[in-house]
């Protein structure tokens, strides 16, 4: 996916990774199946949509946990939870 967003063919796919261009094809139409896509451009959107869509997700879970920390009467492990969540976020 990440060769054909950088506007290789499938051609240069295949050279790229040292695959046949029939193993290429083949990968995309399983990965349009699987992702419900109508075309190459169709499908790669709806990835890059779904990670999106996960990484916005992740993000709010951080920020409520961090809310929900700062939101209780602080105690001394609450106060090394809250500087934790802050400096390494979960991921």
């Amino acid at each position: 996916m990440q060769l054909c967003v950088a506007g290789l063919t499938n051609d240069g796919i295949a050279h790229k990774l040292g695959l046949s261009v029939g193993t290429v094809n083949t990968y995309w139409l399983r990965i349009k199946l699987k992702v419900g896509g109508s075309s190459r451009t169709d499908t790669i959107v709806k990835i890059i949509n779904e990670r999106a869509e996960n990484a916005l997700r992740m993000e709010n879970s951080n920020r409520q946990a961090v809310l929900d920390l700062v939101a209780k009467p602080a105690s001394g492990t609450d106060n090394l939870r809250f500087v934790t969540a802050l400096l390494y976020p979960a991921r």
